[in-house]
């Protein structure tokens, strides 16, 4: 896959971020969070072109955006609406329907988040691993006051990933929840909201390549429209 390498600014000067792109079409968008993580450390190139080659992926525009460094992370994914902002109007392409956003870990937490705030730009988010125990759960509380949520989520988590009562370097968010029931608590709330959900609890833990193998199939599920048809 042909990437170009640019530097994005946002409209209220808040952030400058680096991203990698497929060339421009009219077809929708799938971001990538985490950029440098999903590329070296998931491999997702080579599964994106053994789909387009084989005819499983649409036509779509790739955009994979820098997390910059790793304190950076802490702030951008953690449920930032001005983040969130960068990512729907200054780097997702204006007038398509139909984009997907994409994340893992911590990341996987601003893909739900990022969705849900922009429910109209975004019909899809593949959360792998996310962190929804990030502030006690905070997010998922966030959405307790949503009567219906619209769009489709992936969900996946390992069986073994059931830390909790630790801090993450370099900033020192504190883990009061695992992994695995944090997921399980935010689909219950995705589904009495009448969201479409898909679960993947694979047998492991927080594992590049867990997530590399269920790729090819989350993404193929997240582009079904509601009715059934592929984009």
């Amino acid at each position: 896959m042909q990437l170009t390498e640019t530097v994005i600014d946002s409209a209220d000067g808040r952030y400058r971020r680096r991203l990698w792109r497929s060339p421009a079409s009219d077809a929708p968008a799938c971001i990538f969070l985490d950029a440098e993580l999903y590329i070296e450390r998931v491999g997702v190139l080579s599964v994106l072109d053994d789909m387009l080659a084989s005819g499983s992926l649409p036509e779509m525009q790739f955009i994979f955006v820098s997390n910059e460094d790793a304190e950076a992370r802490h702030h951008d994914y953690t449920c930032n609406a001005d983040y969130a902002r960068f990512i729907a109007e200054d780097i997702l392409p204006a007038g398509r329907p139909g984009n997907l956003i994409c994340g893992l870990s911590l990341s996987g937490l601003a893909a739900a988040h990022i969705a849900t705030s922009y429910p109209d730009s975004f019909s899809g988010a593949l959360c792998q691993s996310g962190s929804f125990w990030w502030e006690r759960c905070r997010f998922l509380q966030g959405l307790l006051s949503r009567e219906t949520l619209p769009g489709r989520f992936w969900l996946s988590v390992g069986t073994e990933e059931r830390e909790y009562g630790v801090t993450h370097p370099p900033t020192g968010l504190l883990q009061e929840l695992s992994q695995l029931d944090s997921v399980r608590l935010l689909e219950r709330v995705l589904r009495e909201r009448d969201a479409i959900v898909r679960v993947n609890e694979y047998k492991g833990g927080h594992d590049p390549a867990m997530w590399r193998a269920e790729l090819p199939e989350a993404l193929e599920w997240l582009l079904v429209s509601p009715a059934g048809n592929p984009h």
